[in-house]
């Protein structure tokens, strides 16, 4: 297979270092094998790197861009100026990588119709999110996991028995526009009630106690097990309008509670498009061959329960046979060893690469 000639667009900035797939994907670009990449960080100052870009696209000289995660997750680092005009004049094939899917869906959908991207690459790969992307953008979308394991950096180093924490976790609390509350309530749980386990716990989230990528890794060399979730919501919308609405009630209502917000806004729903995914942190703990107890869910497909994780009931109706489990040393091993062996086959940021190089021909 040959090389594609590529410009990958990306931000690198203090605000993202706690984010490994926003630093993990243009790295893996950059050094994967039929990719020959150029990289620009669009947060840079630097306006000779600027104009050389501008240049290398007014001349197409890639055949391809990329347009990643970083870009615009939060906020819209690339929404004018003469590089984004360039990119919307361009009939180079250009590729997005949305992120959180789960707000300013509006401004992404526009964004991507005003550049006349080519592709969409979603974190999902539910058939009917793709679809809805379809027409609303009227490009091919795809969807591939939002992170990858780099193997020299998220590794087994400290074997299971001399790792000094039982449960680790790190995560943001979430918010409560996404209609659940599962990374504070299994948090919540396991600090509540894991000391009459005697397990020694590491649990977290509080944005302050977040991790960048290298300091990541080690604590997850330093923990036996993890607990998490599934990524992402139940009530993926186009418009934005629930979360906007949710947004001006807890405004006006700063003392509301989520059960609260979730009798409003979410138990009457009605039919509902989920948006769950794989989590990096999922993935990450897998590469390391750190146990995972994880509330119930699809994991994208790709971790089965009690094959690949330890699984958790929402309820937690389940959580002293669930500890029971991840004490028996014999049986976490073999999870943790299935884990592991799973994204290394399957979720390597190379393996996902050469996936994506296939599928990009399709707009080549």
């Amino acid at each position: 297979m040959r090389k594609i000639n590529t410009l990958v667009m990306y931000a690198n900035t203090l605000a993202n270092q706690t984010f490994s797939y926003q630093i993990g994907w243009p790295y893996a670009l950059q050094n994967h094998s039929l990719f020959a990449c150029n990289s620009f960080n669009i947060s840079s100052n630097s306006y000779l790197k600027k104009i050389k870009t501008l240049l290398k696209i007014k001349f197409r000289k890639p055949e391809l861009i990329l347009i990643m995660h970083s870009v615009f997750s939060n906020t819209n680092l690339l929404r004018s100026g003469a590089l984004f005009d360039m990119l919307c004049e361009t009939n180079i094939p250009i590729v997005y990588f949305i992120g959180n899917e789960y707000k300013s869906i509006p401004e992404k959908i526009n964004f991507s119709r005003n550049l006349g991207i080519s592709m969409l690459v979603t974190q999902s790969n539910s058939h009917k999110i793709h679809q809805i992307y379809r027409e609303a953008i009227g490009c091919q979308v795809i969807g591939l996991p939002n992170t990858g394991i780099n193997p020299d950096v998220f590794k087994p180093m400290v074997e299971f028995d001399k790792r000094e924490i039982d449960i680790g976790y790190r995560a943001t609390s979430g918010t409560m526009y996404l209609g659940h509350n599962e990374r504070n309530s299994i948090a919540q749980y396991f600090n509540l009630h894991g000391s009459k386990h005697n397990l020694t716990l590491d649990i977290s989230t509080d944005e302050t106690q977040r991790f960048t990528t290298q300091q990541w890794a080690l604590f997850l060399n330093k923990c036996k097990g993890q607990i998490g979730s599934e990524a992402g919501y139940d009530y993926f919308e186009t418009n934005d309008e629930t979360r906007l609405a949710v947004n001006k009630y807890t405004d006006n209502n700063p003392e509301a509670t989520f059960q609260e917000v979730y009798e409003k806004f979410f138990e009457n729903y009605g039919p509902k498009t989920p948006m769950r995914i794989i989590s990096g942190r999922n993935i990450e703990a897998a590469g390391t061959k750190t146990v995972q107890i994880l509330l119930e869910g699809k994991y994208g497909g790709y971790f089965q329960p009690d094959t690949h994780y330890i699984a958790l009931k929402k309820d937690f109706t389940n959580f002293d046979e669930v500890v029971d489990k991840f004490s028996d040393s014999s049986y976490s091993s073999q999870i943790a060893a299935n884990a592991y062996d799973l994204v290394m086959s399957e979720l390597t940021y190379d393996k996902i690469l050469n996936k994506f190089h296939e599928q990009v021909q399709l707009i080549l």
